[in-house]
């Protein structure tokens, strides 16, 4: 198992489609077994010829040059899906499922939580690929419906803006125990735009599903 952060550079990585040219990102993944890697449902939904970009940096600390375009591909495949609760599983193609590799766990209102992911890098046309540690606190804990089938789901509400790249971000708290993955921004919908900006997008919080639904697929 896994109990320290700086272990974190391999383990949590930017999923997405394949190309001709290269990789396009979609959002982010985190490793939770071996070979086995978790994101958003609906970072992957619909779509193949997945895969992550290996990690360049050997160490947390390590300053990432947002220049450097090149990247090392791992191919990935559909392991398993629960579109109700957001969550897809992937294995590395050809390979079989190892030992987990994380803790999973609960935690309570305005304890401190470490997202640790890619914001921007599904929005920024010149490939952003930074890994970024985030602290923020849980503002509260409710209950959702699912977009399929009303199938109520467990969230933690995160005192934080998050954006598109995010989804698919492991949430830890201090000991580095997943409780929960980012699905996308709490907020609400009025189509209004002023400028290209959707005034509901600011300030917004972020909803995380429940990391037991994880455990539950593994």
């Amino acid at each position: 198992m896994i109990h320290s952060k700086y272990q974190l550079n391999q383990l949590v990585l930017p999923i997405g489609q394949i190309t001709e040219t290269g990789i396009s990102i979609l959002g982010s993944c985190f490793i939770v077994a071996h070979k086995v890697l978790c994101t958003a449902y609906h970072n992957v939904a619909g779509l193949d010829n997945l895969g992550i970009i290996m990690p360049k940096i050997k160490s947390i600390n390590d300053f990432q040059d947002y220049s450097d375009k090149s990247c090392n591909i791992t191919k990935l495949e559909i392991y398993k899906i629960n579109p109700h609760r957001d969550i897809a599983l992937l294995i590395v193609m050809g390979e079989d499922k190892g030992d987990e590799i994380f803790n999973f766990s609960t935690s309570n209102i305005l304890d401190k939580s470490i997202i640790v992911g890619y914001p921007h890098s599904a929005e920024d046309t010149n490939g952003r690929n930074i890994l970024t540690f985030q602290e923020t606190k849980i503002g509260a804990k409710i209950l959702l419906d699912s977009e399929i089938g009303k199938v109520k789901n467990k969230n933690y509400i995160l005192n934080i803006q998050s954006r598109p790249g995010q989804s698919g971000s492991p949430v830890f708290d201090k000991d580095y125990n997943v409780i929960a993955m980012i699905i996308g921004g709490f907020k609400y919908q009025n189509g209004a735009t002023i400028n290209g900006i959707d005034p509901s997008s600011l300030n917004q919080t972020t909803y995380a599903i429940s990391s037991e639904y994880i455990k539950e697929m593994l």
